[in-house]
């Protein structure tokens, strides 16, 4: 097998350290790589011109590790309709464009495989994606982005506040400059998007599920989960429905010491399916890194030499229908904006906070983005009984 890669940063720049090293053992060798800068170790395989690899007859695996939207679509798309499989670690370009690639493969007759887009090196998706095909996937989720677990487990354990951790998150290298794909749980939810692809055998799209992240959170929050024995973490999940629909949300979550996400401390990763048949099966590490991730993209270019790839079986054919409005529990709720009758108030913890009583995942994240307008730094976690 002969690859192309697409990006030389820190993921890629693994791959094909792994590559390299482990040439003659597997018969993986790098055709070309696409980076814009120059590279004394890539000089004879560096392009700037896309088309130029592609238009490689012996490249027949394109690795696309540049990140981000654009023009990671583009050129992924373009790989596979030139007759490639891809292979990708990027869960915001897949997750985004997940029917339109997959379908296009499937014309073209070409495997896409992508376990490192969640839990980076934790072999969940591959086996997410093995066990859909002799079991009914009734549930996934968990803990998926370390930053924002390594964010929350500091603010827990130090007692700091979030600009300070999030600031120490960046210097470590686990934060971007810009943040928002964490704290905002966009990250999370396309990565809950592509668990539910696989473990639902539907293509769902991240649009379509209910999020709120944890820019807001502040120490006071922590202070009074801390006094209940609890610790919170950004969570997603999706639930089968009897109906084939799935009720699919991300949200900070209130959890205790009972419960697996309770004791997954840093930037380390929790990530769970339940099967009909199977019951409750929980992979946790590393979630991101250098080695990592490039060990996961290294063993889908393994498994598609090989001539299968779990991903091939499934399926992508129709949309899978999001609904969280049949979900209930209590919630954390803390904002200066006035109460929408809707609300039901439980407990109050004190001026502006409260503990609602239960009420409609939907209706909550629903109601929050409204009081958003007369406060920008409402923050709300689900209460997991």
């Amino acid at each position: 097998m002969k690859v192309g890669l697409f990006g030389y940063g820190v993921v890629g720049s693994g791959i094909y350290e792994f590559l390299l090293r482990d040439e003659m053992r597997h018969n993986i060798t790098v055709g070309g790589v696409l980076e814009r800068r120059d590279i004394p170790e890539i000089k004879d395989i560096r392009s700037e011109n896309v088309d130029e690899i592609l238009a490689d007859p012996t490249i027949d695996t394109v690795i696309e590790v540049l990140g981000g939207f654009e023009p990671a679509h583009t050129f992924a798309l373009k790989a596979v309709k030139a007759g490639k499989n891809l292979i990708t670690a990027n869960k915001l370009m897949l997750a985004e464009n997940y029917s339109e690639i997959m379908r296009e493969a499937r014309e073209r007759g070409v495997s896409v495989a992508f376990s490192a887009t969640v839990g980076g090196g934790i072999p969940f998706l591959k086996n997410l994606a093995l066990v859909s095909h002799a079991d009914t996937v009734l549930e996934v989720g968990g803990i998926m982005n370390g930053t924002t677990n390594f964010i929350l487990d500091e603010m827990q354990s130090k007692g700091a506040d979030f600009a300070e951790t999030l600031k120490k998150a960046q210097e470590l290298g686990y934060a971007e400059s810009n943040p928002s794909a964490d704290i905002d749980a966009i990250d999370l939810r396309c990565k809950l998007a592509l668990c539910c692809s696989v473990g639902f055998d539907a293509a769902c799209h991240p649009d379509d599920i209910p999020t709120m992240g944890v820019r807001h959170i502040q120490k006071r929050d922590i202070d009074i989960f801390r006094a209940h024995g609890l610790r919170v973490r950004l969570i997603g999940k999706g639930v089968r429905l009897e109906d084939g629909s799935v009720c699919a949300f991300c949200e900070p979550t209130l959890v205790g010491p009972g419960q697996n996400e309770y004791s997954v401390y840093g930037v380390e990763n929790y990530i769970y399916y339940i099967g009909e048949r199977t019951g409750k099966h929980g992979f946790g590490g590393f979630g991101a890194g250098r080695k990592t991730t490039a060990v996961n993209v290294y063993l889908d270019a393994i498994d598609i030499l090989h001539g299968y790839s779990p991903f091939d079986q499934v399926s992508c054919e129709e949309n899978l229908k999001v609904d969280a409005s049949g979900a209930k529990h209590r919630y954390y709720l803390r904002t200066n904006a006035e109460l929408p009758k809707e609300i039901e108030v439980e407990v109050r913890l004190g001026s502006g906070t409260y503990i609602t009583k239960p009420m409609g995942v939907l209706e909550m994240h629903r109601l929050a983005h409204i009081m958003q307008e007369a406060d920008e730094t409402i923050f709300f976690a689900g209460w997991a009984d």
